[in-house]
């Protein structure tokens, strides 16, 4: 039971900081017209990945979902996040 509250408490925080640097990087485009894609692809990296965290802990904690296919599908939204971070990077010559 202690193991499920610290992973409902890591997942929460995950979530927060996941959508405070999307939301960030959402509004940093404003400032800086000329690095618009940028930010926006950053943005959307990081809410997908917050994306993922939330639905593994919803799928796994409320639907019962086997946990490989839970981490299955945790990894491919990840992985998708991580693309897009990387794309905003590459972006940046």
């Amino acid at each position: 039971m202690i193991t499920l509250l610290m992973l409902s408490v890591i997942r929460t925080l995950i979530v927060i900081l996941g959508l405070i640097i999307g939301t960030k990087a959402f509004l940093l485009q404003r400032h800086y017209p000329e690095s618009r894609g940028i930010f926006i692809l950053l943005g959307l990296g990081f809410i997908t990945i917050t994306i993922g965290v939330t639905l593994e802990g919803i799928l796994f904690q409320i639907y019962h979902v086997d946990i490989l296919v839970v981490h299955a599908i945790e990894s491919f939204i990840t992985a998708l996040g991580l693309f897009l971070i990387l794309c905003a990077i590459y972006l940046n010559k």
